[in-house]
């Protein structure tokens, strides 16, 4: 099953846990770093980050926990995660029209990951700048030719 058709991740169809579960914390309380910590451990899922981008009940923002045994260590930083080739971070921005705090991914040097609207974006800026050089180009060669003509050479 393509990762981008998935509404649900079931074991059985992909044959192992995930790698990293995000929950995000919402006003309800969900019991997100007691009951779950201990069913995604018993499950064997590798990485769970807790993302509480609000702050409610006075935990932190951002918390990620690797299976250690049959349970979880806390790290300390997300930043980076070697075995994940992948690192987390929060971000001030907008996305899809709204601004916020966002949980981001990130490469190994810091950079965030491009979401598919801003690879989209970024494409078509770059084919812009290309087809700006490209028009610069055919001007210089236009103008080349009518001095080369202004002197009597066919060019």
């Amino acid at each position: 099953m393509p990762v981008e058709s998935a509404r649900a991740y079931f074991v059985w169809e992909y044959g192992k846990p995930p790698d990293l579960v995000i929950e995000i914390v919402s006003k309800e309380p969900g019991n997100e770093s007691a009951a779950k910590l201990e069913r995604y451990a018993a499950l064997g899922v590798p990485y769970y980050v807790i993302y509480n981008p609000m702050g409610f009940r006075g935990e932190r923002i951002l918390r990620a926990y690797q299976r250690h045994g049959r349970g979880y260590l806390d790290l300390a930083n997300p930043g980076w995660i070697p075995e994940l080739g992948l690192g987390l971070t929060t971000w001030d921005g907008s996305y899809q029209g709204c601004s916020g705090k966002y949980l981001r991914f990130r490469d190994e040097a810091g950079r965030l990951l491009l979401t598919a609207q801003e690879q989209a974006d970024h494409e078509r800026q770059r084919a812009d700048q290309e087809r700006q050089r490209a028009d610069l180009e055919r001007q210089r060669a236009d103008q080349l030719e009518a001095k080369l003509r202004e002197f009597g050479i066919e060019p």
